[in-house]
């Protein structure tokens, strides 16, 4: 299965867990309730940047013909020791 698939589940299920939680605090009133929709709500940018991530990294270009995955410099060219 496509990898990138999962991420798009989990900005869905994000998206469903906050309106939930936004209908339960606006009825209830409950502070914790829209603590979780906050937390939801973070977890959602977290997802969008996962995803963000992963198309940035499947780009090809001519200064990373492998698509960003490998690097080609050695630690010890690059540390003063």
């Amino acid at each position: 299965m496509n990898v990138e698939r999962w991420g798009w589940y989990s900005v869905a299920l994000n998206v469903l867990l906050a309106a939930l939680h936004a209908v339960i605090a606006a009825a209830s009133g409950s502070l914790a309730v829209a603590a979780e929709l906050i937390h939801n709500l973070i977890d959602l940018a977290a997802a969008v940047a996962v995803l963000v991530g992963m198309k940035l990294a499947r780009r090809k270009s001519k200064a990373f013909p492998t698509a960003c995955t490998k690097s080609r410099i050695s630690w010890h060219s690059v540390s003063p020791a």
